[in-house]
């Protein structure tokens, strides 16, 4: 049996704040000082409810300079995911 639990989470950030030194002036010319509000994700599946077999972190912003797009920022897949057992969701 695979189990697939998911966790959402929105949050507002000041992406400024999060460059480096250097990066900091041309940033916010580039892209203004507006906090972003972004949605972040973490997915994992189970195999047989105690073996994590896959897991992943994104970061998705709706509207960052009229442009929506999502970064993945973790992918892992663990090699004892078994694609013939039963897909549960749940």
């Amino acid at each position: 049996m695979v189990y697939v639990i998911s966790f959402t989470k929105t949050k507002t950030v000041d992406l400024v704040e999060d460059r480096p030194h250097y990066q900091k002036k041309e940033f916010q010319r580039v892209n203004g000082r507006k906090p972003m509000e972004h949605t972040e994700r973490v997915i994992y599946v189970f195999q047989d409810t105690d073996v994590l077999c896959f897991s992943m972190v994104t970061h998705e912003y709706p509207n960052h300079c009229g442009k929506s797009y999502c970064l993945i920022d973790t992918l892992d897949s663990i090699p004892y995911f078994d694609i013939h057992k039963r897909l549960s969701l749940g």
